[in-house]
């Protein structure tokens, strides 16, 4: 097993020091997945893992670490917007109540993990009680996303459906 971890070094440090540096990954399993405007990279990784680092390269086993400058949204401000999700995990339906501290117009959509659009639901007021119906889904993990365009704000809640 140590000959193998060896080998990959040695290959990836090669490649690291030629002339064009390509992002690349070794696995097993996984899949890319685009969706307006959306990228999802998965691998099935290891399940220790390690990073050895030097100025100028990284080897990682188990994440995908490219070299990104992530830029985050703004969180939720409870001053602005409270919001509650339930229940979760779901079978047949998911509740979203929101109260806001002005009128608000923005959007409640559901996702599920290929990006795809499930549900959309738009919103005015300061108020916002909302079900998502959801018997018809097959178990697995969703994400809830409620949009205020105007403010820039972005939030996502991570659901699981149950059966």
């Amino acid at each position: 097993m140590q000959l193998v971890y060896c080998l990959l070094f040695f290959g990836v440090y090669q490649s690291a020091h030629s002339q064009v540096n390509e992002l690349e990954i070794v696995a097993s399993a996984g899949n890319s997945f685009e969706a307006n405007n959306l990228f999802l990279d998965w691998t099935i990784g290891e399940p220790i893992i390690s990073t050895l680092e030097q100025p100028d390269q990284v080897l990682t086993q188990g994440f995908h670490q490219p070299i990104y400058t992530i830029v985050s949204l703004k969180p939720l401000n409870s001053a602005i917007v409270s919001v509650e999700v339930f229940p979760n995990p779901f079978i047949a339906e998911v509740m979203i109540k929101a109260s806001f501290s002005e009128f608000e117009t923005g959007k409640l959509e559901l996702f599920n993990l290929s990006g795809q659009s499930i549900w959309t639901h738009t919103f005015e007021g300061m108020d916002l009680l909302s079900q998502c119906p959801a018997s018809s889904l097959s178990s697995g993990t969703y994400l809830l996303v409620l949009s205020i365009p105007e403010k820039k704000i972005i939030h996502s809640y991570k659901l699981l459906k149950t059966q």
